[in-house]
């Protein structure tokens, strides 16, 4: 799975202060999100407050979850 190294490298960024974790974690949640419609689901909801977020995000999920 191509989100795990992601998910590992946001982990360890989390705790040390070079690594830009948040950065590492969101890619992997959108790799994630754009394999899963559950997960894809999940995003959209907590970034409907973010129009701008939100329009980037169904974007690319239009783009890559929809083959």
């Amino acid at each position: 799975m191509l989100s795990a190294p992601f998910f590992a490298v946001g982990f360890v960024g989390l705790f040390i202060p070079i690594l830009q974790g948040l950065l590492f974690l969101s890619i992997g949640i959108l790799i994630i999100a754009s394999e899963n419609p559950r997960v894809a689901n999940w995003v959209e909801k907590r970034i409907e407050p973010y129009p701008r977020i939100n329009r980037l995000f169904k974007k690319y999920i239009s783009k890559y979850l929809e083959k």
